[in-house]
């Protein structure tokens, strides 16, 4: 191999390694508990569940007029919808709703990326799955990632400040069961 390239593969691994040093490092400190509490470690994912998760049908068996009936949003309409994402708008974009099923990807990249955002996380389990949800500090939109083996699927929703409910994270959640009851 050329000097120059072989240079360039050690220069491209050094610096893969420099990153994933300083992001691990970063993320190390970081929780959700505040100064004074102590820091809350997610449950570990089962080894004995590894592999491919349940095949989950388009937009997860939920259909239009479930998602209209279960987050209260009569505007919202489909906008997308394939084997792996669904999402319904009203118009203009705002609020909407989302199904997606992540394949063969670690539900704790997404979680992460909602504690670092600042979102308030909640670790609980649906259906004997590892799950979570993450609302924003405003409270307009909950976001629930239940793990089914080496898959998760996702549920969203974002209101707006006139048509959001009581508690951002029910309809969000009776989705997510729905989901998991119709894959069972």
């Amino acid at each position: 191999m050329p000097r120059t390239v072989t240079a360039t593969i050690r220069l491209a691994s050094l610096v893969t390694l420099a990153c994933a040093a300083v992001g691990s490092s970063t993320l190390t400190g970081c929780d959700s508990n505040g100064p004074d509490q102590p820091k809350k470690t997610p449950p570990l994912a089962d080894p004995a569940r590894s592999g491919p998760g349940t095949f989950y049908d388009e937009c997860g068996f939920v259909n239009d007029e479930s998602v209209v009936a279960i987050t209260g949003l009569p505007t919202l309409l489909p906008v997308s919808r394939n084997g792996i994402k669904c999402r319904w708008e009203a118009a203009g974009g705002h609020p909407y709703a989302m199904f997606v099923w992540f394949r063969g990807s670690p539900i704790d990249r997404e979680r992460l990326g909602s504690e670092a955002s600042g979102r308030l996380v909640t670790y609980l389990e649906i259906d004997g799955r590892r799950a979570y949800t993450s609302r924003d500090p405003a409270d307009q939109f909950c976001e629930v990632g239940i793990q089914d083996n080496d898959d998760f699927v996702y549920w969203l929703v974002d209101f707006t400040a006139a048509d959001r409910p009581a508690d951002v994270c029910a309809p969000v959640l009776a989705l997510a069961n729905l989901t998991m009851e119709k894959a069972s």
